[in-house]
């Protein structure tokens, strides 16, 4: 499953870019997929979960992601 959620992934990516869509973040269940860069040029911030606390708690840090590069957790 994990291979083709990631080519899944990748093949959606290809649709949007090749839509016009200019910064998109698609998260599919821990395979996320980012192209460009947030308003302001800014990088995506990604917060892991932590594993030992209530859903919606993070880590201590973040995953600084630039457009067009891919995450896998």
């Amino acid at each position: 499953g994990g291979i083709a959620k990631g080519y899944f992934v990748e093949m959606l990516a290809n649709s949007f870019m090749q839509n016009g869509l200019r910064s998109f973040i698609i998260n599919a269940g821990g395979n996320i997929k980012t192209y460009g860069n947030k308003p302001e040029e800014i990088f995506y911030e990604l917060g892991i979960q932590d594993p030992n606390k209530p859903r919606g708690i993070t880590l201590p840090f973040k995953v600084v992601v630039p457009g067009g590069y891919s995450l896998v957790s």
